[in-house]
Formats: C-alpha cells, structure tokens, sequence
C-alpha cells in the first residue's frame, strides 16, 4: 500500500495526474497498454515532452530516454539488433 501511495504522489508531482472533486485523472494522453512499472517512467514522461518531434533524432532520442530509464533494456536492445539486421539484409 505504501508503495502504491508513493507511485500517486510521484505520477501526481509528475504532473501525469491531477485531483479532481470527482477524483483522480490522467492529464496526458497514454496508450491504452502504457505501463508506468519502472521506477523513472514519470522521469520519461516529463523528458519526452521537452523533445522535439520534429527533429530529425526524435526517435532515437526517444528511444534513448526509454533505454535509459528501464531496469533491463534487453528486449529494447535485442529488437534494435533484429531491426538492424533485416535492414541490411533487405527485409
């Protein structure tokens, strides 16, 4: 419980929540799969806002940002090496 309380109170600092009279919600929009499970997701959210989409780096700086903040980037990693071998292959 005390772990779901200091979650709140981060994804609310964050800015990710707000009180409301009625309750509590999102003040971002978030795919309906997003998970906040790591311990730095708010930190990624509030960094991915400051990115620019328009930059020509914005995916791989985004990408960096989820790297960077995961406990275990392995899944992340292993589909970039899969994604880089099909490229040079072709496929």
């Amino acid at each position: 419980m005390r772990q779901g309380i200091r979650l709140f109170r981060s994804l609310e600092q964050g800015g990710v929540l707000e009180r409301t009279d009625g309750g509590v919600r999102l003040t971002v929009e978030l795919q309906p799969d997003f998970a906040l499970d790591q311990p730095l997701a708010v930190f990624a959210l509030a960094t991915l806002e400051l990115l620019d989409p328009a930059s020509p780096e914005y995916a791989l700086d985004v990408l960096s940002v989820l790297e960077a903040t995961l406990d275990d980037p392995r899944q992340v990693l292993s589909a970039q090496r899969k994604k880089a071998v099909a490229t040079r292959s072709g496929r």
